[in-house]
């Protein structure tokens, strides 16, 4: 990293992963052990360094060949830019900060999205997974992880703005995981990563944008941040449950699967809310050729004839697999026995992994984190149920949010079983739900997100006697 240039290392530069590849523009770098352990010789020849393995002078300029982080958009309520005649509307920015992406977006005062831009959280340098971050906050980085993330937003919304001139945003709505919460309101984070996990956050947090950004800011808006309503159930899932107007759907269930999986019940009127962890595998992270959701990703597969046929974000060559791809190639493994139920691949691919395309490969190791993921996505479901003192038919409707939910095949979420095969044709794919509810909250009444609030339960499904039991025996595909 030099010029805050911040590299994305999902493995927290530990020097695991490889995923950090650089090509050298300026200076002189020579290679080491660890380029010579990721990268071809003919990619050494090229100028490509492995970025955790060195310290690069101030003057290298380097660019990240790995991941293009131009702005991407996975959401598609995003119309073309609107004509603005004049700022005589209540404009609001509305920004959903998560571990992996940030997404920006620019309403008018009846919630139509005018503008959305998305990129990457610039923290990835960091590792992958809320934990990395939370570590590497106990250990001195506090302030520098703070600082990124509002560099990052200052950022988004220069971008979101440069083509509007003439407005001024009067609110800036922004709803985070927890972690992100803490170090958006520099809130010590370590007890979020040790038990009894402390929420420290379950207040909203208001404030103006000169005081949270400082005197440079080139505007003053109220900034308002969302409380979260447990250590591991931020205040982007209940925005998201509020814009499903949750409180209302009987027997219904909300389900925004990433590193973390948050799920929102509402049985017979009354609403629960947890969360279970996932692991980043759904989101790239600990998969050898993972990526998030950016250009290049392979974003769907089939097998056909013996070869893959995949499309990729925006048609780019292809770089990495996503987590909604990574759904497919496991379905697809599993009905052409490449893979048995337990997860095991046949001898013929155990020591190489499968090949996709040019140097992508599905390993036995990145199997097994699939099953880690899946798994605690269903346990998290059933045990929630069982909390609730309900069952998965009774459930109606079935709602999917988040970038991941929006493209993910559901028949090979069934074949892989991570979902109940009870849910078939009830569920709904739904997009960015926070940012839905960011919306929703600068258009409704004041305080009714904190009435909605108010009628959460909140569930530690760790803590529950049959969720270990679930998690081994939902395993296996």
């Amino acid at each position: 990293m030099t010029n805050n240039n911040y590299i994305s290392m999902p493995c927290g530069g530990n020097g695991i992963c490889g995923k950090c590849k650089v090509k050298i523009l300026k200076g002189d770098i020579p290679e080491n052990k660890r380029d010579k352990q990721f990268l071809t010789s003919e990619e050494l020849k090229q100028g490509y360094r492995i970025a955790c393995g060195h310290t690069f002078p101030a003057d290298t300029e380097f660019i990240s060949a790995s991941e293009n982080f131009n702005a991407v958009s996975d959401y598609t309520a995003n119309p073309p830019i609107k004509p603005i005649k004049a700022n005589n509307l209540n404009h609001a920015i509305i920004i959903d900060v998560g571990t992996t992406t940030l997404c920006f977006r620019l309403i008018d005062n009846t919630g139509v999205p005018i503008k959305t831009i998305t990129f990457s959280n610039s923290q990835r340098a960091f590792g992958a997974d809320v934990l990395s971050r939370i570590s590497k906050s106990a250990f001195g980085g506090f302030s520098q992880l703070c600082g990124i993330l509002k560099n990052d937003l200052k950022k988004g919304i220069t971008e979101l703005l440069k083509d509007f001139k003439d407005i001024i945003p009067q609110n800036i709505y922004i709803a985070g995981n927890t972690t992100m919460t803490y170090f958006l309101r520099n809130m010590d984070c370590r007890g979020l990563g040790t038990y009894p996990f402390e929420n420290n956050a379950k207040d909203t947090f208001s404030q103006n944008s000169l005081e949270f950004f400082g005197k440079n800011f080139p505007f003053s808006a109220q900034i308002t941040i969302l409380p979260c309503i447990h250590a591991f159930v931020g205040g982007d899932i209940v925005s998201g449950a509020y814009f499903l107007n949750m409180d209302k759907e009987n027997n219904s269930l909300f389900i925004d699967i990433g590193t973390n999986g948050e799920i929102v019940l509402n049985s017979k009127g009354k609403l629960y809310v947890s969360s279970v962890a996932a692991g980043p595998a759904f989101e790239g992270g600990s998969i050898s050729c993972g990526v998030g959701g950016i250009n290049g990703a392979i974003n769907s597969i089939h097998l056909k004839d013996n070869s893959f046929e995949y499309t990729t974000i925006n048609n780019f060559p292809p770089i990495g697999i996503c987590g909604s791809a990574l759904i497919d190639l496991t379905a697809e493994l599993l009905e052409n026995k490449i893979i048995d139920k337990t997860g095991l691949l046949s001898d013929k691919y155990f020591s190489s992994g499968v090949k996709i395309a040019d140097k992508i490969f599905l390993t036995q190791n990145d199997i097994r984190q699939i099953q880690l993921a899946k798994s605690a996505i269903i346990s998290g479901i059933q045990c929630i149920l069982d909390y609730a003192g309900t069952t998965a038919p009774e459930i109606e409707k079935i709602f999917i949010g988040g970038g991941f939910g929006f493209y993910l095949n559901i028949e090979n979420a069934f074949k892989i079983k991570m979902l109940p095969k009870n849910f078939s044709e009830k569920i709904s794919l739904c997009g960015n739900t926070s940012l839905g509810g960011l919306s929703k909250i600068h258009t409704s009444e004041k305080n009714d997100y904190e009435k909605f609030i108010t009628k959460t339960v909140s569930v530690n499904l760790a803590e529950t006697e049959t969720f270990q039991k679930y998690f081994i025996d939902n395993l296996n595909f």
